[in-house]
C-alpha cells in the first residue's frame, strides 16, 4: 500500500497468506523543512494497460462487513517529545516515501501562506487518553479505488494522503490528495514534484494532514514493517492520524489501522532499521499485534462526500 508490504513473516512466526505525500505503505511533515532526498523518476502513465481483473468497488459498510471492528485504543503521550521523536523522524520514508516524509523537501511557500491554520497540524486539547472524533466520509474507500483502478489492474501499490479541518472539536476528512509517484507491487514513493503539489495545494486549500491510505493490489490487509513507520511519522504530529490500507483481492478488504501507545509508537520512534524488517511482526502481522491496532475514534460519514484530488503528472 502506501507502504511497503512485507515479503513474508520470519522464521519462526505463524504461517500467515501473503496479502508511508508514499504509498506501497505509505508516511509527515517535519517542524522543519529540509532538503527532500533524489528520488526515482515517475514512472510514465500506462495508457492502454489491460486490465487483468476489475476491482470490486469497496463501500464504507465493507469496512465494517470484512471485519473492521475498531478496537480500543491506549492513551496518547504528548506528540514529537524527547529523543525518540528525533529518531522515529529519521524513520519515515523507507520503502513508501510521500507527503509529508521525514526527510522534507524545499518549496517556495508564498509569503502570504498562514503555516499555523494549513498544512501544519492541530494540536489537540483533549484530555489524555481521549482522541478527538476523525470523521471519514463513506465513499471514500470506493472513490480512491476508482482513482487507483489502473495501477491496482496491474498489480502496483497507490497512496495519497488524508487532509481536511478541524470543526468544532471533530477532525474531517474532507480531500484525498493523489501525488505524483511510482510504485510496483509492494511499494510506492512520491516523486519530488508530487511532494511539492501536495505541500501547495495544503496551503491554497488551507487543509491540515490527518493520515494517509495506500492500496495492496496482491496483499492481505495489513501494516507491513514500512507502513508503520510510515504511520509513526503522522501519528508523532497528531495523535488521531489513521493510515487506511485497501486490500480488494483479500478478506478483510479494508482496514483503518494506528500505532499502539505509548508501545507501539515508542518502539517505532526508536527503531534504526530501514526497509522491511521483521522485528516488529514477532506477534504476527495482522493488527492487534501490540505495534498496532485498528482505529477506534473513526467514524465513518454516510452524510459527507471525500474530493479526490488527482494531482499526477
Amino acid at each position: 500500500g502506501a507502504s511497503s508490504a512485507d515479503p513474508g513473516p520470519p522464521p519462526g512466526l505463524p504461517s500467515w497468506t501473503a496479502p508511508a505525500v508514499t504509498a506501497a505503505s505509505v508516511g509527515s511533515a517535519p517542524p522543519a523543512v529540509p532538503s527532500a532526498p533524489p528520488v526515482a523518476p515517475s514512472a510514465p502513465p500506462m495508457p492502454g494497460a489491460s486490465m487483468a481483473f476489475t476491482v470490486p468497488p469497496v463501500h464504507a459498510p465493507s469496512l465494517a462487513s470484512s471485519g473492521y471492528a475498531p478496537a480500543p485504543t491506549a492513551q496518547f503521550p504528548p506528540p514529537m517529545s524527547g529523543p525518540g521523536a528525533a529518531s522515529g523522524a529519521r524513520q519515515l520514508g523507507c520503502q513508501c516515501q510521500h507527503w509529508p516524509h521525514a526527510q522534507g523537501f524545499a518549496v517556495p511557500l508564498p509569503a502570504s501562506a498562514d503555516l499555523s491554520s494549513s498544512y501544519c497540524m492541530p494540536t489537540s486539547d483533549s484530555p489524555p487518553g481521549q482522541l478527538r472524533p476523525l470523521r471519514i466520509p463513506s465513499d471514500l474507500t470506493s472513490a480512491f479505488l476508482s482513482v487507483a483502478q489502473r495501477n491496482t489492474a496491474n498489480n502496483i501499490e497507490t497512496c495519497g494522503v488524508l487532509a481536511g479541518r478541524l470543526e468544532q472539536s471533530a477532525l474531517h476528512v474532507t480531500h484525498v490528495l493523489v501525488p505524483s509517484q511510482t510504485g510496483s507491487s509492494d511499494q510506492c514513493t512520491t516523486t519530488d514534484a508530487g511532494e511539492e503539489d501536495v505541500c501547495m495545494y495544503h496551503v491554497e486549500h488551507d487543509l491540515i494532514t490527518l493520515g494517509w491510505i495506500h492500496t495492496h493490489p496482491s496483499q492481505m490487509c495489513f501494516f507491513s514493517s514500512v507502513d508503520l513507520h510510515t504511520q509513526c511519522g503522522y501519528q508523532s504530529m497528531l495523535d488521531e492520524a489513521v493510515g487506511i490500507v485497501l486490500s480488494p483481492t483479500s478478506e478483510p478488504s479494508a482496514g483503518i489501522f494506528r500505532l499502539t501507545t505509548p508501545a507501539g509508537l515508542k518502539e517505532v520512534q526508536d527503531c534504526r532499521e530501514k526497509g522491511f524488517h521483521p522485528y516488529h511482526q514477532r506477534n504476527g502481522p495482522n493488527a492487534g499485534n501490540g505495534v498496532y491496532v485498528e482505529s477506534a475514534h473513526v467514524v465513518l460519514d454516510p452524510a459527507t462526500r471525500v474530493k479526490m484530488v488527482d494531482l499526477r503528472r
